[in-house]
């Protein structure tokens, strides 16, 4: 498959899967609902050109072990989550 031919098969995978099915209210929610669908399409989903597996897995990540390091990382999580709101 050429690179105009995946284009067009990401396009319409994008088009059926989730932008006919969905309504969006903003951007914010949209940009969200996108990445969501994305991540998903890269990381989880077989495809067949791969020979039925992901095209790039996620890595199994750690927890650090230095409490002072897991509050770092809850504060960004929290600062995060108010930038979407």
């Amino acid at each position: 498959m050429n690179i105009s031919g995946a284009s067009e098969s990401f396009n319409g995978k994008l088009r059926d899967e989730l932008l006919n099915g969905e309504i969006f209210y903003t951007l914010k929610e949209a940009q969200i609902l996108i990445e969501r669908w994305r991540r998903e399409y890269n990381t989880v989903r077989p495809h067949s050109a791969l020979g039925y597996r992901p095209p790039a897995p996620e890595a199994i990540q750690v927890m650090p072990r230095d409490p002072g390091s897991a509050m770092l990382r809850q504060d960004l999580w929290a600062d995060l989550a108010t930038t979407l709101t």
